[in-house]
């Protein structure tokens, strides 16, 4: 009897940044019959998570975890089945390789500075950053430009760096005046 095995992935094909990740795949018979009680194994970039026992529709999902490779150093995520001499027939490895992506997370970033200062005093800018899911990636080191404009159109730009818990903070020295200030991040 013919032991040749077919792997395919049935997981996400995309994940942001830091958020979590569950990979997932079907294992079968050349002939399309499902196969329980197997391990599948796959490769995302460096991570290498297995799955299994296959259930008897011939599926496993690996433990969900959160993915940190930074985006794009993945391109595609490879399922492996390693064989199995001791099944009846013996079953053949097989592998099987789908496109992935790793995007970037998703973040906002609102001022959260001064908003009324005495002219002799220094102007605290400052600036938060948010995200729209539960789990965010690393904000430590990441550059926020502030851009000052005066009534009479007069820009200026400082900058700051953030910290662990997103803020970024920096101060200014601006005469009397009224400002609109714009928070931006690359």
């Amino acid at each position: 009897p013919n032991g040749d095995t077919a792997v395919s992935y049935t997981g996400p094909a995309t994940v942001q940044y830091s958020d979590p990740l569950t990979l997932s795949g079907h294992l079968q018979t050349s002939t399309g019959t499902a196969i329980g009680g197997q391990t599948l194994g796959f490769v995302l970039g460096t991570d290498n998570k297995t799955a299994g026992p296959t259930n008897a529709s011939g599926d496993a999902s690996a433990a969900p975890y959160n993915e940190l490779q930074q985006p794009v150093t993945a391109t595609s995520v490879v399922l492996s089945f390693a064989g199995d001499a001791t099944a009846t027939p013996a079953l053949n490895p097989s592998s099987a390789t789908a496109p992935f992506t790793i995007a970037k997370e998703d973040c906002t970033v609102a001022y959260t500075g001064d908003t009324l200062v005495n002219a002799a005093n220094l102007t605290n800018l400052s600036a938060q950053f948010g995200e729209l899911d539960a789990t965010h990636g690393d904000w430590t080191g990441k550059l926020i430009t502030f851009t000052v404009t005066d009534a009479a159109l007069s820009v200026q730009t400082f900058s700051a760096t953030a910290n662990a818990a997103g803020v970024a903070s920096t101060t200014a020295a601006l005469g009397p005046n009224v400002y609109g200030v714009g928070v931006s991040f690359a």
